[in-house]
């Protein structure tokens, strides 16, 4: 819904990767959410928190559903061996430590990025990664 948003707050950015850390992936397939992007932000994507071979437990439940969207992020950091600065944007900072609120832009639940709260929150946090911004 704010992907428009997203896109103009990201242009600064050429070589900043987007993970995708959501449950539209379990739902519709990595490729079926990437393809709902807009091409300015699925071009950016690397891969997702979440793979079709997660399996379930013997109950058939699957435990990713279970974690928390800061351990599905962390699991997925040390999967890929990831040691770079990292920043989520999420609604819910159920589980997250203190120790990383700072890799946090947390959203309204109904206003998400429309916020223009949010939006200084996230240029601020995008502009402490030192992440190399395009200023032409």
């Amino acid at each position: 819904m704010w992907a428009p948003i997203l896109v103009e707050s990201l242009a600064p950015y050429p070589d900043l990767s987007i993970v995708l850390a959501t449950s539209w992936v379990r739902k519709l397939g990595f490729r079926r959410a990437l393809n709902c992007l807009p091409v300015e932000l699925s071009r950016k994507v690397i891969g997702a928190t979440w793979h079709s071979s997660m399996g379930r437990n013997t109950d058939g439940i699957n435990l990713w559903d279970q974690q928390s969207r800061y351990h599905q992020i962390s699991a997925y950091l040390r999967r890929q061996n990831v040691f770079v600065s990292w920043l989520a944007i999420d609604d819910d900072a159920v589980g997250w430590p203190s120790s990383k609120y700072n890799n946090l832009v947390l959203t309204d639940p109904i206003l998400g990025l429309s916020s223009s709260l949010t939006q200084a929150q996230l240029q601020e946090r995008l502009k402490a990664l030192n992440v190399v911004a395009n200023t032409e």
